[in-house]
């Protein structure tokens, strides 16, 4: 009988059984190993987004979009020929 392999485990089922496989997949060891193999995937692509929008921020000068920003307000930069 073939044996399942388990990516995140790092470890083969004796037996290939669904029956085998949904106990293995609901076990606390199992779960622990999927929870930290995909927060590695996380903390990267945080880093990676925080580097892109301060990156983008320094770009703009603090501008986004058609706005500046300036802490918590925004403030919408007007043409001043479409108010007059």
């Amino acid at each position: 009988m073939p044996k399942y392999y388990c990516d995140y485990c790092d470890k083969y089922l004796t037996h290939d059984s669904p029956s085998v496989r949904k106990s293995h997949t609901v076990g606390k060891q199992h779960k622990l190993a999927v929870q930290l193999y995909y927060q590695q995937f996380e903390a990267e692509f945080t880093q990676s987004l925080i580097e892109s929008r301060l990156k983008e921020y320094e770009e703009n000068k603090g501008r986004i979009g058609n706005q500046i920003s300036y802490g918590m307000y925004q403030h919408t930069v007007y043409n001043v020929k479409v108010l007059f």
